[in-house]
Formats: C-alpha cells, sequence, structure tokens
C-alpha cells in the first residue's frame, strides 16, 4: 500500500472568500481583507482603547470577519430549524465546507453514504457556546455570585437577558467541539472514524496529518479533513492584545521588518484526501499529494507560546524524513507566519538550518505566509495553508506576498536562497521534476509539517475535448433520451433536493459565446447533448462511472471542478436567510482544456427563473 496520500477535493470559505476561487484570486492580488468590527458581532466601542494597558480592552479595530454568518441551508440539510437554532454556527460552516469539497471531488452528498469515509476535524472554542449559555452567567451576575448583588428590580434583570434564548433539548450537544465532525459524519452518512482536534493553531493540519495516519492504514478509504473558527465575541481580540500578539497597526506582515503582530481572522475549510493509488484508479483530479507529514513538540521550554528552534528543526526532519528528495527541489513552503518579531525568526531560522545541511544544489524556495490575507485563523489556519500550498502547486503559479516590503534584518534571507515574493509568479520548472512545496503550522500543543509534490499533468487526448460545455442539473431522466434538455427541465426548483436528481448532462453551446440571459432558447434550439451520468435512487453520483443505462450509451464525463471565479459548483444558495432558494436556474460553463482530468478553470452563472 502506498504512503502517498491525494487531495481530490477543497472547499473553503475565508474573509472577502465566498468560495475556492475567490480565496486564490485574494491570493494572487495579495488583497489584505481586513475590516473593522460592526455591529452585528459586537459593540466593539464598549471594548477599545488604543492603551495597551487598558484593562478589559483592545487597541485592534480590524478583524478577518466572514460574511453573513447566520444564514444556512437547514433545509438541504433536513435538519429542523429548532436544532438549527442553538447549533454552533461553526458547524454550520463546516458541513458548507465539506459538501463543497465533496463536489469539487466529484462525489456527491449521497454518493459516499454508508462507506469508510473519515472525519477529521480541527476545533478549538465555541464562542456561541459563551453566547447561547449567557441566560445562566446574567443571572449568576444579578444574584451577585461574582461579586455584589446589584439592586435592581425583577423586570428589568427579566429585561437584560429576555432576548437571548433559553436553553433546549440540543443546546449543550450542538456546542460542543466534538460534535463539529459528528455532525458531518452524521449528515453525510459516514462510517469511518470521526472526531475533533484541538491543537490550537495546528489543530487543522494535526487534522489532516490523523487523515494521512488513518489512510496509510487502511482504516478509512476516504478522509475529509478540516477546521473551523468564528470570531463571535472579543474574548480572543482582548486576551491576546493583553499579551502584545495583535498587531496594534491592524495589518499583518509576516517576515516583513515592520512587522508588529498578527490580525485576528475566522474561516473555515475541508480537503477530501485519498490514497495517491485509489485517486488514479478512480479517475479522480489530483491537486495535491502529499508525500511526507512530521509532527512534535517543543516539550519544556520559555512558555507554551514560545517556540524552539530546535522544535522547528525537528518537525522539519520528521517530514522529510518519509521522502526521497532533497529539500533543494522544494520551491516554496507556506509558513505559520504570524508576523512576530519571535515566531518569524525561529521558524526561518530552522528551515534555513535544515536546507543548508541537507541540500544537494542551490535553493531557490519562496516563503510565504496567507494570514497576510485573511489573518490569523486560529484552529483553521493549518487548512488554510495547506489550501494555498495544493493551489500554488495545482495552478503553477507562486502568489505575491501581501503586506510585505522589505524583509526583516534577523530573518537573514541575505544568500540563503529564500526569498519572500513580491510580484505573482510562474512557479519555475525544474526539468524533470514536479513542483514541489511545504506547508507548516505550530500551536501550544503541537506543530506540523507536511510537505507536498504536484504530478505533470497528462497531454490532452483529443482538440474536441478542449471544447466549452454547459453542465445542467436534470430532474427526469427522459428529459434527455432522444432530445438536448432545455431549461424547462434542467432547472433547480428546490436546493434541497438536488443530490436526489437521477440525471446530469452536457451539452455543446454554439461557437458564439451565448449571454446568461439567452441561455434557455439556447440549450432548447441550439445546443447538443453529448454524454449524461445516471443512477438509481438518491444515491446518484455526480459523475458516473458506468456507461447510461438508458438507451444513449455514452459514457459520462467528469463533473467540472471550480478553480477560479466559481461558486464551488453548486446550485445557488439564493435567499438563505429564510432557508428557501431563490434562483431556479443553475448552469456550469466548463472551459474543458485536455482531458477531463486536466484542471480546467470553470465559472457559474446563475439565472432567475423569469
Amino acid at each position: 500500500m502506498s504512503r502517498d496520500v491525494a487531495i481530490v477535493g477543497m472547499g473553503c470559505r475565508f474573509p472577502q472568500a465566498s468560495d475556492l476561487g475567490a480565496y486564490w484570486r485574494n491570493i494572487c492580488d495579495a488583497r489584505v481583507c481586513f475590516s473593522e468590527v460592526s455591529g452585528e458581532r459586537w459593540n466593539h466601542a464598549l471594548f477599545y482603547d488604543p492603551s495597551p494597558r487598558a484593562i478589559d480592552k483592545t487597541y485592534a479595530r480590524k478583524v478577518g470577519f466572514v460574511d453573513d454568518v447566520r444564514s444556512f441551508a437547514a433545509l438541504h440539510y433536513g435538519l429542523a430549524p429548532l436544532r438549527v437554532a442553538v447549533m454552533d454556527p461553526q458547524h454550520r460552516l463546516l458541513l458548507d465546507a465539506v459538501r463543497v469539497a465533496l463536489e469539487d471531488a466529484g462525489r456527491g452528498e449521497a454518493t459516499l453514504a454508508g462507506t469508510r469515509t473519515g472525519v477529521f476535524v480541527g476545533a478549538s472554542v465555541s464562542e456561541y457556546k459563551d453566547l447561547i449559555t449567557s441566560r445562566l452567567r446574567a443571572r449568576a451576575l444579578l444574584d451577585g455570585q461574582f461579586g455584589r448583588a446589584p439592586r435592581l428590580p425583577a423586570e428589568i434583570a427579566d429585561a437584560i437577558i429576555e432576548d437571548v434564548m433559553p436553553l433546549r433539548a440540543f443546546t449543550i450537544a450542538g456546542n460542543l467541539l466534538n460534535m463539529a465532525a459528528a455532525t458531518v459524519a452524521q449528515t453525510f452518512d459516514l462510517r469511518g472514524p470521526a472526531f475533533t482536534i484541538d491543537a490550537a493553531c495546528s489543530s487543522s493540519l494535526v487534522a489532516a496529518y490523523d487523515a494521512v495516519l488513518y489512510l496509510r492504514a487502511g482504516v478509512c478509504d476516504v478522509a475529509v479533513a478540516g477546521g473551523v473558527y468564528l470570531n463571535l465575541t472579543p474574548d480572543n481580540l482582548v486576551g491576546f492584545s493583553r499579551i502584545g500578539a495583535i498587531s496594534p497597526s491592524d495589518a499583518c506582515r509576516p517576515f516583513d521588518d515592520r512587522a508588529d503582530g498578527f490580525v485576528l481572522g475566522e474561516g473555515a475549510g475541508a480537503v477530501v484526501m485519498k490514497r495517491l493509488e485509489d485517486a488514479q484508479r478512480d479517475g479522480d483530479r489530483i491537486y495535491a499529494v502529499i508525500r511526507g507529514a512530521g509532527i512534535n513538540n517543543d516539550g519544556r521550554g520559555e512558555g507554551p507560546m514560545t517556540p524552539r528552534p530546535e522544535g522547528q528543526l525537528d518537525a522539519i526532519e520528521r517530514a522529510h524524513a518519509e521522502v526521497e528528495f532533497s529539500p533543494d527541489a522544494i520551491g516554496f513552503v507556506e509558513a505559520h507566519g504570524t508576523a512576530t518579531a519571535v515566531g518569524d525568526a525561529t521558524e526561518v531560522g530552522a528551515l534555513r538550518r535544515y536546507f543548508e545541511g541537507h541540500a544537494r544544489g542551490p535553493i531557490d524556495c519562496a516563503l510565504s505566509s496567507v494570514k497576510a490575507n485573511i489573518g490569523h485563523t486560529m484552529s483553521a489556519a493549518g487548512v488554510a495553508g495547506l489550501i494555498k500550498a495544493a493551489l500554488v502547486l495545482d495552478q503553477a503559479t507562486i502568489p505575491a506576498q501581501a503586506a510585505f516590503a522589505r524583509p526583516h534584518d534577523k530573518l537573514g534571507l541575505a544568500g540563503s536562497g529564500f526569498h519572500v515574493p513580491t510580484a505573482t509568479a510562474p512557479f519555475p520548472e525544474r526539468p524533470g521534476q514536479p513542483r514541489r512545496a511545504g506547508s507548516a503550522r505550530s500551536g501550544s500543543a503541537a506543530r506540523t509539517v507536511t510537505s507536498c509534490s504536484r504530478r505533470r499533468r497528462r497531454a490532452a487526448r483529443s482538440t474536441r475535448s478542449r471544447m466549452p460545455r454547459w453542465w445542467l442539473r436534470c430532474r427526469r431522466r427522459s428529459s434527455c433520451r432522444r432530445r438536448p434538455p432545455s431549461c424547462s427541465t434542467c432547472t433547480s426548483a428546490r436546493s434541497w433536493a438536488r443530490s436526489t436528481w437521477p440525471c446530469r448532462c452536457t451539452t455543446s453551446p454554439p461557437r458564439s459565446r451565448p449571454a446568461p440571459a439567452t441561455l434557455r432558447a439556447s440549450a432548447s434550439s441550439r445546443a447538443r447533448t453529448t454524454s449524461c451520468a445516471r443512477s438509481s435512487g438518491p444515491r446518484a453520483r455526480l459523475c458516473g462511472a458506468a456507461p447510461c443505462r438508458r438507451g444513449c450509451g455514452s459514457r459520462p464525463r467528469r463533473f467540472p471542478r471550480p478553480i477560479d471565479g466559481s461558486r464551488s459548483c453548486s446550485p445557488a444558495r439564493g435567499r438563505r436567510r429564510s432557508g428557501w432558494p431563490g434562483r431556479s436556474t443553475t448552469a456550469f460553463r466548463h472551459f474543458g482544456r485536455g482531458s477531463t482530468r486536466s484542471r480546467a478553470r470553470s465559472t457559474i452563472c446563475s439565472i432567475a427563473r423569469s
């Protein structure tokens, strides 16, 4: 059994990035996604003070927030509204990220039901639990359990907590950290191991490390690894300000001589992994291949939050002990990059020591950290870096490092072969070698390093496969038996039923690129049916593996994956606040390039039913 593990699907939602394509564009554009704290989270004026010595205050004004964390398509997942009301929004955000990752991997939400699929989640804190149990804390405060009892009339005491939802049967269970992984497994009926890991900032990368171990051991055949963090209260912002880790300039500048701390961020991400031979057998799209992984802890040191150079070096050595190439073959490293003088110098120093001591040739490696774009996403930081490293390999592009001008003198980058990219550029090609990269995350509980590589793309099989195609969802099998599908039959009328549709079709559009508004007429009059994928019952796969059983005889093509500009190849979310879809017709523009396994770019357009 091979020890190599392939990443075959990814999904994420980070500040100012609602999907994988937006996340990659923000990284390539070196976009800083921070904003001032809005009143939707908390009244920041109550906790803000420019003085770093102010008690129970923070000097930071900006945070990397995810937009609209209240919305959730509960009916699509079959979750009762009463349960969703007391459910940690982190679990809801994670469900969306996992669903997108499964669809990106060519797997429907029901195709893995009952299989040995493991769920490994990194999560550290549930701030929603603090909010939803605030009624109990308020009553304790009014009773004087934390000080003097205030003399307030009973009606005023009741008014303080009248807008807080009382505890329900699922309140506590819906906010436990271990329920994050359990909710994913229960929703998608996954029968492998499912548990949540708390390893501080490295939680989600430790989750990915465990997923690799379980795949190598044969415990599960498919693994979903990810992490999530939502900043719903000012607790972490105030707490990290007290130790000076938060940037007073509201900017995160890893490796820069102006670095003065990080900006707090939030988000969720998930990756779908399989053993390499299984992914190749199934014809899966492979973003990157994990060749080696290492994990350790510093042990005794100056403190749990102070990294030791020896611990950093040991983690790198453990990861590279599993690979056969020397470190000079690595062209990109996604570092932890906390933008602190001690943290950056320790991490880069360990990299320099290992590379210089084991390199067999000249070193040419780019250093980067996504924290400059989205901030420190805490328990989701590991998967944010892993997704970025996989996209760097897949897109053969090294993005510019945001908020970087001049390297810090303590890093010693001059003459070391390491550099911080200031402009987005192609990944340097090395004859006969695949692209290779590394990703690292550190936390108070563990430190994890992964080494990834990207295999060469296969040549295009024919020029015909390069033609653009429209991908449509059909609700009736008869719609494409003897005639091209029309938009009247290929509509997404109910988002919660999309996983049960029996057929998915592709049509070739006319040579001229039609406008989205003319899709209905074009699909019905000028399109040509080329292939379809069917199955019986609700477990229809997004990409079938057998020829059509209803008469067309064609072999199904692989469902397109989003790389740039798409909404994760899923139907429009519509009016998500009420749980009902607001858009009825969804089509996918697939710009095929090479074989159906190639890394094609895809975009999505949604047209409202007239």
